[in-house]
C-alpha cells in the first residue's frame, strides 16, 4: 500500500475531470490511497484570497508520501506551478507531472505547439481559409504560450499575414470568448473567414455572441476549440476540437509513480497522443453518432443535480451566516455533511487561527490580534470538527500526518482523499479533509461550500475578539489599573451582594481598612515609580492573605479596604495579625529604601436591609490591631 499526492486546482472543473478520474481509479486499482490538494483556480495570483488558497500547498511535508503528481496545467500561472515543482524537489521523493516539462520529474505531456498547429493547417489546407484570428489563453499559462505559437507556425508555413487586430488574449472562460468575437467585430467590416480559440470555453462563448449577432456558424465564420470538453458534443453546431488523452494521462502517471522511478528516468517527456476531431462548427461533416436518448437523461440528471448543489450551498451560507460561536458552527454544519456522504470529513484548525495560540492566556489575545499567519500553518493543526467511520482518526492534535499514520497502522488502502483551504481573504484557518465522496468532484460549487465554512470562522473569530474586548472592557472599569485589585466601581460590584446575602440570612460582616505608613515621603525622597512598588506589594500581601472569599478594594492612594464574612471578633484580629505577619516576611526577603508598614483596624457589622454599604464605609469604627 501506498500513499500518493496530487497537487492541482479546479477538482469539478469538467476539462480535467477524466485525468482526476484515471489518478483515482489506478490508486484504488493498487490498493493505495490517493490524496488531491487543490484549491480554486485563480486567474491573477496577486491577490489575497489566492494567497489564501495557495497556501494548501504548505499544510504537509511531502516526505511524508510515497510520490507526488503535479498537474501543472491546472495552474493558470505556469511561474506558480514551477515554484511548487522546486520546492517538491526538497522532498526528495518520486514525483511525476501531467502536462509539466520538469528536470526533477517523469514527465507526461501532450504537444500543444504541434496539436494547434494541425487546428489551424486544417482550416488552411482542408478549408481554404486565409483570414483566421485567434484567442488565446492567458499567456502566463505554458500550455497558452504553446498553442498561441503553434497558430503562429501554421499561418507562417503557409505564407499568411496577420496582425495584432486578429488576436484577443482571452482567460480561458466563456466570458473572454464573448469578448473576443466583439473586438474582432469591431476591428474590420469584413468578418474573418475563422476564428480558432485556446480552449473550448472561450469557443462556446464565441459561438454564443456571433449567433446573438446573426452570424451563422460555420456558413460564415467557422470555429474551433481545444480540450474536447465534454459539453461541446452537443452545442449547436457541434464544435471542431482537439481531444487529449486525459484518463490515460492520469492512469499512467498514477501506475508510474507505484511502479517506482528509475533514476535515469528522471527528466523524461512522455509524449501523448493528441487528435483533431472535426465537427459542424469547422465546416466539416461530424461522423460521431448523437445518442438523444443518453443526452436527455443525461441533460436532466445534471440539471437536477446541480439544482440540488446550488441549493444546499445557498443553505450552507444561510446557516452559516448566523453562527456566533464554534458549538453553534460545528452544529450547523454537521447535516451539510451527511449530504456529502463522505466517510470521514476532518476540520483542522491551526492553533493560532484565531490570531493567537489556543493555549494562550486569553488576556493577551486583544493586544494580538492581527499577528495572524497568512503563509504555512503555524505550530501545527488540532481536529476541530469531525464526522468519521474511523475511530483511530480521533486526535486532539490533528493533521495530514497523524491521518497517513492511522491509515498506515490501519493498512487502509483504497481510498480518495480531497484537502482543501479554509481561511478567509490570506487570513489561514487550517484545512478540510474529506474521504471517499464524489461530491468535490462533481460538484463546481464546493469549492464555494468550504468558502462559506472559512465566512463563517471569520465571524465566530471576530465575535470571540469581541467578547474578549468587552472583557477587558470591564475589567478596566471594575480594576485598578496598579494594582489588579477593586476599584470603587468592583468593590461596589461584588460586595454589595454579598452584604446583602448576610441581611438577609443574618450572618455578620467584618469591614477591615489598611492604610500604608510614610508613603508620601517615600514618593518625595525615592520617586513615584518607587512609592507604586510599595502599593503593589501592598496587593500582594493582601491577595495573598485571602482565605474565605474576601472582596478586597483599592480605597485611595494608600489606602484599602477588605470585606469578609462569617467571621468573629477573634477570627478577625487573627486576620489582621496574619497580614502584620506577611509584612514582616516581605521586609525580610526584599531590600527596601525603607521598611514597609501598615495600619491595620476592623469593624463588625450586622448589616441590616435599609442599611447602604457606602455609608457604613463612612462611619467605619476602626478597632487597631497591632503586629
Amino acid at each position: 500500500m501506498k500513499n500518493i499526492a496530487v497537487i492541482c486546482t479546479s477538482l469539478s472543473a469538467m476539462v480535467f475531470h477524466d485525468c482526476f478520474q484515471g489518478i483515482r481509479e489506478c490508486a484504488i486499482a493498487n490498493n493505495s490511497n490517493v490524496f488531491f490538494f487543490s484549491c480554486d483556480r485563480m486567474i491573477q495570483d496577486d491577490g489575497r484570497y489566492e494567497r489564501g488558497e495557495y497556501n494548501i500547498f504548505n499544510a504537509t511535508d511531502y516526505r511524508d508520501f510515497d510520490g507526488v503528481i503535479l498537474l501543472s496545467n491546472t495552474f493558470v500561472e505556469e511561474k506558480k506551478a514551477a515554484e511548487i515543482a522546486a520546492t517538491l524537489n526538497l522532498a526528495e521523493i518520486p514525483m511525476v507531472s501531467i502536462e509539466g516539462d520538469y528536470k526533477n520529474m517523469y514527465n507526461f505531456r501532450i504537444d500543444n505547439r504541434h496539436a494547434m498547429y494541425e487546428m489551424v493547417h486544417h482550416f488552411i489546407q482542408d478549408h481554404g481559409f486565409k483570414r483566421i484570428n485567434f484567442v488565446t489563453g492567458p499567456l502566463a499559462s505554458l500550455e497558452a504560450k504553446e498553442r498561441y505559437a503553434g497558430y503562429i507556425d501554421a499561418m507562417k508555413d503557409a505564407g499568411l499575414e496577420f496582425s495584432d487586430s486578429q488576436i484577443y488574449q482571452g482567460d480561458y472562460m466563456p466570458q473572454s470568448g464573448r469578448d473576443a468575437a466583439a473586438f474582432f467585430l469591431a476591428q474590420d467590416s469584413q468578418l474573418p473567414e475563422a476564428i480558432v480559440c485556446s480552449n473550448d470555453f472561450m469557443a462556446m462563448g464565441v459561438n454564443e455572441y456571433l449567433l446573438n449577432r446573426g452570424i451563422r456558424v460555420p456558413e460564415q465564420v467557422a470555429l474551433s476549440g481545444f480540450d474536447d470538453s465534454p459539453q461541446v458534443k452537443f452545442m449547436e453546431p457541434r464544435l471542431t476540437t482537439v481531444s487529449r488523452e486525459n484518463y490515460k494521462a492520469g492512469y499512467a502517471a498514477c501506475a508510474k509513480l507505484l511502479s517506482d522511478i528509475m533514476p535515469e528516468e528522471i527528466g523524461t517527456v512522455k509524449a501523448l497522443q493528441t487528435n483533431v476531431i472535426k465537427r459542424e462548427s469547422c465546416g466539416c461533416e461530424s461522423r460521431e453518432e448523437f445518442d438523444q436518448e443518453k443526452f436527455r437523461r443525461n441533460y436532466f440528471k445534471g440539471r437536477d443535480t446541480q439544482q440540488f448543489f446550488l441549493l444546499e450551498t445557498r443553505r450552507l451560507f444561510a446557516d452559516m451566516s448566523e453562527v456566533k460561536t464554534m458549538e453553534a458552527f460545528q452544529h450547523a454544519l454537521t447535516p451539510y455533511v451527511k449530504h456529502m456522504q463522505c466517510d470521514d470529513f476532518y476540520l483542522c484548525l491551526s492553533h493560532e487561527w484565531e490570531g493567537f495560540r489556543a493555549d494562550m492566556m486569553r488576556e493577551e489575545m486583544s493586544a494580538r490580534w492581527e499577528e495572524y499567519i497568512s503563509e504555512g500553518y503555524g505550530s501545527g493543526t488540532y481536529l476541530a470538527y469531525s464526522h468519521s467511520s474511523h475511530s483511530h482518526m480521533e486526535f486532539a492534535d490533528f493533521g495530514i500526518r497523524e491521518l497517513l499514520e492511522g491509515i498506515r497502522e490501519k493498512n487502509l488502502g483504497r481510498n480518495c482523499f480531497v484537502v482543501a483551504p479554509v481561511h478567509f481573504a490570506d487570513r489561514m484557518f487550517g484545512y478540510c479533509v474529506v474521504s471517499n465522496s464524489e461530491y468535490a468532484f462533481e460538484n463546481p460549487l464546493f469549492q464555494s461550500w468550504v468558502q462559506n465554512i472559512g465566512y463563517a470562522l471569520e465571524t465566530v473569530r471576530k465575535e470571540n475578539l469581541i467578547a474578549q474586548l468587552d472583557r477587558k472592557l470591564d475589567s478596566l472599569w471594575i480594576y485598578d489599573n496598579l494594582t489588579g485589585l477593586y476599584n470603587r466601581d468592583g468593590f461596589g460590584k461584588f460586595a454589595l451582594p454579598v452584604w446583602r446575602e448576610c441581611a438577609e440570612q443574618g450572618r455578620g460582616v467584618a469591614l477591615f481598612s489598611v492604610d500604608m505608613h510614610e508613603l508620601k515621603e517615600v514618593n518625595a525622597k525615592y520617586g513615584h515609580d518607587i512609592g507604586d512598588r510599595y502599593i503593589k506589594a501592598v496587593a500582594l500581601i493582601l491577595k495573598k492573605q485571602k482565605r474565605h472569599g474576601e472582596v478586597i478594594m483599592r480605597f485611595g492612594g494608600d489606602e484599602f479596604l477588605i470585606l469578609a464574612s462569617d467571621l468573629d471578633e477573634e477570627q478577625a484580629v487573627q486576620y489582621c495579625r496574619q497580614i502584620h505577619a506577611e509584612v514582616e516576611d516581605y521586609n525580610r526577603m526584599h531590600n527596601l529604601p525603607v521598611n514597609l508598614s501598615l495600619l491595620i483596624g476592623y469593624d463588625m457589622k450586622m448589616p441590616d436591609k435599609a442599611d447602604q454599604l457606602d455609608q457604613v464605609i463612612d462611619k467605619l469604627e476602626k478597632k487597631p490591631v497591632e503586629k
